[in-house]
């Protein structure tokens, strides 16, 4: 039950959203980072349309952002409503609103957070 819920962590390909609107509760946070493609959706668009987003790379989002290019599509939402990035998240320039707030992180993932992680490995097994 998601509604008790003030984090929501979804990692999943389904075509139907998982996480729908009415099963929030206002100030939750969810983090996604299973859709890729506009016919994937972890969350569904009303919800996307009502929470401030948050994505790892702007550029990258456009591309495999599953629920916020169908959101796009279904002209809901807009690109143009990304809050800010990890970079400015992390940089503090950037963030939710209020308390109340639904916030939304959506991440695709970047090869350079692999080759960072890859690069740790190597450097402590040698």
């Amino acid at each position: 039950d998601t509604a008790a819920c003030d984090l929501i962590c979804s990692c999943t390909s389904a075509q139907k959203p998982v996480i729908p609107t009415n099963s929030i509760k206002p100030g939750v946070h969810l983090n996604l980072i299973g859709s890729f493609s506009d016919k994937q959706k972890e969350a569904d668009s009303k919800l996307i349309q009502n929470a401030e987003i948050f994505v790892d790379h702007r550029t990258a989002a456009k591309e495999e952002a599953g629920e916020l290019i169908a959101a796009e599509l279904e002209e809901n939402w807009s690109f143009e409503n990304i809050v800010g990035d990890f970079s400015q998240l992390i940089q503090g320039e950037v963030t939710r609103s209020s308390l109340e707030a639904i916030t939304l992180f959506k991440s695709v993932g970047l090869a350079t957070w692999d080759l960072i992680v890859a690069e740790m490995i190597y450097n402590e097994t040698n």
